[in-house]
């Protein structure tokens, strides 16, 4: 797979600090074997991991789109959606608009499928999205949604802080000022989405 457009300073540094002591045992070849790891994946954090407001739902936008080429849904997902990746959002339209132009400059592909989006002030009519981005919601909206979502083969994202943990399949946040994500394999795997091993590596935490 073509990597060349992804940046390497978020995965070096998450990647030495998880496996440092597994490198002093290992020596040189430890070393190697994180550098070509380093090499094939690292292009998957965008550069601009910048914590300004005004550019995070770019950066975002740009991490999700890349993540969708190690990511997988049930091909009868795409019936509803002639054979298109349907991308929703709910009260979040910055990230509407952000997330449009990180496709627009992937030739408005994810993959070789085309790209179709949607927005509803109701939730439920946005079910057929492959992926959900949600906006400012509260408490209990948001318990409201993850149970209507359950099993459903629908990758929600948010920033809401514990969302991986509370049962949604990817979480942004910033950590010292860059993007981070976590994700949730159980929730994943309830919802029929496939995930690849290698960028559940790159995630901070995983819930199992």
């Amino acid at each position: 797979m073509n990597l060349k457009s992804l940046s390497t300073s978020v995965f070096i540094d998450h990647q030495y600090h998880r496996l440092g002591p597994r490198l002093n045992a290992l020596g040189r070849v430890g070393v190697l074997v994180v550098m070509v790891f380093t090499l094939f994946f690292a292009q998957l954090v965008p550069r601009t991991l910048v914590a300004k407001e005004s550019k995070r739902d770019t950066v975002e936008a740009n991490m999700l789109v890349k993540f969708c080429k190690y990511i997988r849904w049930q091909k009868k997902t795409y019936e509803k959606t002639k054979n298109q990746v349907k991308i929703g959002t709910y009260k979040n339209p910055n990230m509407m608009k952000a997330i449009k132009a990180a496709v627009k400059k992937n030739k408005d592909k994810i993959g070789k499928r085309k790209v179709t989006f949607a927005t509803s002030d109701d939730y439920k009519k946005l079910e057929d999205c492959h992926i959900l981005i949600l906006g400012d919601v509260d408490a209990e909206e948001m318990k409201a949604i993850l149970k209507f979502f359950d099993e459903k083969p629908v990758l929600l994202v948010s920033r809401a802080k514990d969302f991986a943990k509370s049962g949604g399949i990817l979480e942004f946040l910033l950590v010292g000022g860059k993007v981070r994500f976590k994700f949730n394999l159980k929730s994943s795997k309830k919802s029929k989405i496939k995930i690849n091993a290698n960028l559940l590596k790159l995630a901070i935490e995983v819930f199992k």
